[in-house]
């Protein structure tokens, strides 16, 4: 992996945890439309209980979509711990910092400097390319 790749790669990590919050609150509104619709079965005609298009069709279908959001957030979770581990994997407890406050805490180069013993900005920044030149990561760790 390139420069780029290994960048990207790292940064995957806040789109990964914005994802599976949203993902989350998805799951969470179709969990409470499965309560509210389930609730209504026990007011149904019994005719109308397992008919196509009837409640217990629409809970089904509803408790099949929490499933596959459920099976999608176990997904993402994967890649996201892929990345944390992957920064949590420099052996180097500076250089780990770094990536942590950069990717994990996304925070910007200037910030780190403050946060960290570091003379500037751009020492921060010529400090991180070499970090993750140092890197070795296979397609396998993406």
């Amino acid at each position: 992996m390139d420069y780029e790749e290994k960048v990207e790669f790292l940064k995957s990590y806040q789109y990964l945890k914005n994802k599976i919050q949203s993902l989350i609150r998805e799951r969470e509104f179709y969990q409470n439309q499965r309560i509210k619709y389930a609730g209504s079965i026990i007011q149904q005609p019994s005719s109308q209980i397992n008919k196509k298009g009837g409640i217990s069709f629409v809970v089904a279908t509803l408790d099949e979509i929490e499933y596959n959001l459920s099976n999608e957030i176990k997904r993402v979770t994967k890649e996201l711990n892929n990345v944390f581990n992957t920064i949590e994997g420099v052996e180097n407890t500076n250089y780990r910092s770094i990536l942590m406050y950069r990717y994990v805490n996304d925070y910007t180069f200037e910030e780190i400097a403050d946060r960290l013993p570091y003379n500037s900005k751009q020492y921060v920044c010529e400090l991180h390319e070499k970090i993750i030149n140092s890197m070795t990561m296979t397609n396998h760790d993406m």
